[in-house]
């Protein structure tokens, strides 16, 4: 993907600069702008066919496991469901209320009374950028700057996906597990690398966090063939990463005004 992207950027300055040297092709230069044009309203129809053969896709992959294997790997992935909102409830119980609690000094109990409405919302849309808005609205409420809540939230929904990081890492683990693949310790620190670049500039949008699990599988060589049973449980864990996403953005938020009124 990063090998694409470069390809893409290398591209499009090449198709600028040979503009400006070659103004007697300017015609030539206009067809494959053209040309470009086109070829992504086709790529758009044809993702448009692909999203709609998906669930079709997703039948036939557990049709074919429950044939093969019968129900046995889905009690595997209630574990994971279960292990994937526990890791999560337990980072936002120890890591975000300590920060609240004992680096902003702000009563936890003022602060979820603030944090429910964007959570209840994140909840219900799965999409921290959708609930960006009421998130700012709780920031204010909370007392924290306008510059503040815009670094910390309004950047921080590109750039700061704690839910999608830590759903990344487990999932990683668990697919591994599921085909019997023994991860070194160096094959799990690169994991944990791509899944933290593959995370920051994501955007907060409903199943993004599968998009980035799938190129990190594909990074340290882990079979895709699972990804279609994990989205058969994908709608309630990913309602936990958007929550995680947003209460993450309120977080740091807090935090760098806190610091700001520290120095200040």
């Amino acid at each position: 993907m990063i090998s694409v992207v470069l390809m893409a950027v290398l591209f499009g300055f090449g198709l600028k600069a040979a503009q400006g040297r070659h103004p007697d092709l300017r015609q030539s230069f206009e067809v494959v702008e053209k040309l470009v044009a086109a070829s992504l309203k086709i790529f758009e129809v044809i993702l448009g066919w692909i999203i709609k053969l998906i669930p079709f896709a997703i039948f036939g992959v557990i049709a074919k496991t429950v044939g093969e294997h019968g129900f046995e790997p889905f009690r595997g992935l209630a574990v994971y469901l279960l292990a994937g909102l526990t890791g999560l409830v337990l980072h936002v119980i120890l890591i975000y209320q300590i920060w609240i609690k004992f680096i902003a000094r702000i009563p936890l109990a003022h602060f979820w009374n603030k944090a429910k409405e964007p959570v209840l919302h994140a909840i219900g849309c799965n999409s921290s950028l959708a609930t960006l808005p009421l998130t700012l609205k709780s920031l204010d409420q909370l007392g924290v700057s306008k510059t503040s809540a815009r670094l910390g939230a309004c950047l921080s929904t590109n750039f700061n996906n704690d839910g999608i990081l830590l759903y990344e890492a487990m999932a990683v683990l668990f697919v591994a597990q599921a085909y019997g693949i023994d991860l070194s310790m160096g094959q799990q620190v690169v994991a944990m690398l791509f899944a933290i670049i593959s995370a920051i500039g994501i955007t907060g949008v409903p199943e993004a966090g599968v998009v980035s699990l799938s190129l990190v599988l594909i990074t340290v060589g882990l079979p895709l063939e699972i990804l279609p049973i994990l989205l058969t449980v994908d709608w309630v864990i990913a309602r936990g990463r958007s929550v995680v996403n947003v209460l993450s953005d309120m977080v740091v938020s807090i935090v760098v005004d806190k610091m700001v009124n520290r120095e200040s």
